[in-house]
């Protein structure tokens, strides 16, 4: 799959003047890929807001074309290289800020430099970590790297031992084509006035029109998204054990956003909204049509209230409810795992009540993610509807139990 596809990035005070970077340029051009270029970080930092979409990063590592003024009384020398080595790391934070992509540093150290001095900085900056699948930042000699058409042999060999780069820019080239494709799509069946149709549809309907618009995009592009193209090996031939929190901080972040609690404001009211209050959690499993503003009762949700099950019961629990399909919750209980850390909470389906969101939404701790509010929102449902059949005699189970 060729995954480098999009605008690149060079920074480089030596573009036009050094042969290396002009060759690297020249080579990146030859596979069609266009190129934004600095010649400074000071020009590149002010753009960096718009680097939101960006294939790759071209970086150099020793500019001296860099705004930096030696202090007073200090000469231009080893003080300058410091800073402005200094301001290209200060770039690259910033630059995570606004945008996901592999940050190629071409070089002209030798190679013992570059461990000692760009890579030893990186690390202290915690920005390279020496282990494979996670190094987001590829530094290599501008000789070394255009020898025997090595350029992108080593790109793509790199990206490929990066299951999240590589992720990342298979994702990336499909979004881009099904978003363009949508657009166009939305654009020609409406002469371009598609929005307006949506946002008056919605304001009409009481809804919140940048909020339904919103899932509506979301929804038709990522049915477009499928990653079928992507090779199973390169995902799975990351060789480092995960640690079992590693694996549990990236399902926490699968099932979870972070609210008040968490200094994080989440927007409008949602089912799965999670509260806090007095050491118990309250669960929302109102539909989000009902709480759309304008509606009358549209800032009440309905909470099940739930608790921490005790570390010395979850032996129990596992006892009496654990099978190889996992815990199986009761018809009138759900489970949450993860929450506020390790161990599981359970909300009760028979204690629910109705309260007013502004008294509770500084309370908010986080947000259950679909598909698990989805989950229990059904079976909630199914309890409420839930119809009672008589039970046979006892003597007849057990007459069939026997010779069953």
């Amino acid at each position: 799959m060729d995954l480098l596809k999009g605008v690149g990035v060079v920074i480089d005070d030596g573009i036009g003047e050094q042969d290396n970077i002009n060759k690297i340029i020249e080579k990146v051009h030859e596979k069609g890929i266009p190129t934004t270029e600095f010649k400074d970080i000071d020009s590149a930092e002010k753009c960096v807001q718009n680097l939101l979409a960006v294939n790759f990063i071209i970086l150099d590592w020793k500019m001296d074309s860099v705004s930096v003024e030696a202090p007073i009384g200090v000469g231009a020398g080893q003080e300058l290289v410091t800073n402005t080595k200094q301001k290209v790391i200060e770039f690259i934070k910033e630059l995570k800020k606004y945008c996901f992509a592999p940050i190629f540093i071409f070089t002209n150290e030798a190679q013992a430099d570059i461990e000692s001095d760009i890579l030893a900085k990186l690390r202290s900056a915690g920005l390279y970590f020496d282990q494979e699948g996670k190094d987001f930042i590829y530094v290599r000699n501008k000789k070394e790297i255009l020898k025997y058409g090595r350029l992108f042999k080593e790109i793509n060999k790199w990206i490929n031992k990066m299951p999240s780069i590589y992720i990342l820019k298979a994702w990336d080239k499909e979004f881009f084509e099904a978003r363009n494709e949508i657009f166009w799509d939305l654009y020609n069946r409406s002469q371009g006035g598609w929005p307006k149709v949506l946002w008056d549809h919605y304001k009409e309907e009481n809804e919140i029109p940048y909020i339904c618009i919103n899932e509506l995009i979301c929804q038709i592009i990522s049915g477009k998204i499928t990653l079928r193209d992507v090779d199973e090996n390169i995902i799975v031939r990351y060789r480092k054990k995960p640690a079992l929190k590693e694996i549990k901080d990236i399902f926490k972040r699968v099932m979870f956003q972070d609210g008040e609690l968490s200094n994080y404001k989440l927007e409008g009211i949602k089912p799965g909204d999670i509260f806090k209050d007095n050491g118990k959690y309250y669960l929302n499993i109102r539909p989000e049509c009902d709480t759309v503003g304008g509606r009358a009762g549209a800032r009440l949700v309905y909470l099940l209230e739930g608790n921490r099950v005790a570390n010395t019961d979850l032996k129990k629990l596992k006892k009496r409810q654990y099978s190889f399909s996992g815990l199986n919750a009761k018809i009138n209980e759900a489970f949450v795992w993860l929450l506020e850390g390790d161990g599981i909470v359970k909300f009760d389906f028979r204690n629910i009540e109705a309260k007013d969101f502004s008294g509770i939404e500084k309370k908010r701790l986080c947000r259950l993610l679909p598909p698990y509010i989805t989950n229990i929102q059904q079976r909630y449902s199914s309890f409420l509807g839930r119809f009672g059949v008589p039970r046979l005699p006892k003597t007849i189970e057990v007459d069939i139990l026997k010779t069953s």
